[in-house]
């Protein structure tokens, strides 16, 4: 990953290295308990192409053609400043049946020197995982068992005693985090806010965004635009939920170009904000 990251704006032009570009952000500087700082991360191709489904498993993943380590090196870099991972409940129902491959573990993927900046900024190792779920429909022992921190299960005020209690016995907790039956943005950063997960980083998909952004909990967005044109007809794109009326705009902070990767083409890095923060 020797090969350094074009910075287009702000001004000048300046080659950066790649590894540290988002530690260097230090995002515990940003927000924290008291005002929680909310952020998510996505790669898409040209033609919005987020995610497809995998032609022998069926489950929904990062295109191929768009998938790469340099990329995925700036999205641990993000894990690694995060009090809690955002995750969605099909994502841990899908890990527990082997339909996926691991849940993120920063010392499983050998990226010590990101673990070492956790233990340096007074952080363990790994973050909490925090899923958002209706039916409480998770294997409660199997996932307790596959991470090192706690897993917390977000869900309506009105969720059935028996289901909660359940997964409770398994090792989970379960965090009634407001009216039904989808939990709004606001009750979502707070629950986790007041059990002292200040930094969230949102990994739950397109209708988390949704969710965050029509509730004006969304920081800040790293995108990844990966210059390949992928097509097909079954596709996620960035959000997904009803029209946004008035539309948010974002602006840039930070725009990069890297022409390693994809091979044959390069993508753009960028690290955008809502108006007025």
């Amino acid at each position: 990953m020797a090969e350094p990251l074009l910075r287009l704006y702000p001004g000048p032009l300046e080659a950066c290295p790649l590894e540290g570009r988002f530690l260097a952000h230090d995002l515990r500087q940003r927000g924290g308990v008291g005002r929680p700082f909310v952020y998510s991360n996505f790669i898409s191709s040209l033609d919005g192409r987020i995610a497809q489904p995998d032609p022998v498993s069926g489950r929904r993943t990062v295109p191929p053609a768009i998938a790469n380590a340099r990329d995925w090196r700036l999205f641990m870099e993000l894990v690694a400043q995060a009090d809690v991972l955002l995750v969605s409940d099909r994502l841990l129902r899908a890990v527990a049946a082997g339909r996926h491959t691991a849940l993120i573990d920063l010392e499983a993927d050998g990226l010590e020197d990101l673990v070492q900046w956790r233990r340096q900024h007074g952080l363990v190792s790994q973050p909490v995982l925090a899923a958002v779920s209706r039916d409480l429909d998770l294997p409660a022992p199997d996932l307790a068992q596959r991470y090192t921190r706690d897993i917390l299960v977000l869900t309506p005020d009105d969720a059935p005693a028996g289901r909660v209690a359940a997964l409770e016995r398994g090792g989970l907790e379960v965090v009634r985090a407001g009216p039904g039956p989808y939990l709004a943005a606001d009750d979502l950063v707070t629950a986790l806010a007041e059990r002292g997960l200040g930094h969230i980083y949102s990994l739950a998909g397109p209708r988390m965004l949704h969710t965050l952004v029509a509730g004006g909990q969304l920081d800040r967005l790293y995108l990844t635009v990966a210059q390949v044109l992928v097509g097909g007809t079954d596709f996620d794109t960035l959000l997904r939920g009803p029209v946004l009326d008035p539309a948010r705009g974002l602006h840039p902070v930070e725009v990069y170009w890297d022409g390693a990767a994809p091979e044959g083409a390069g993508q753009l890095v960028q690290v955008l904000e809502p108006g007025g923060r």
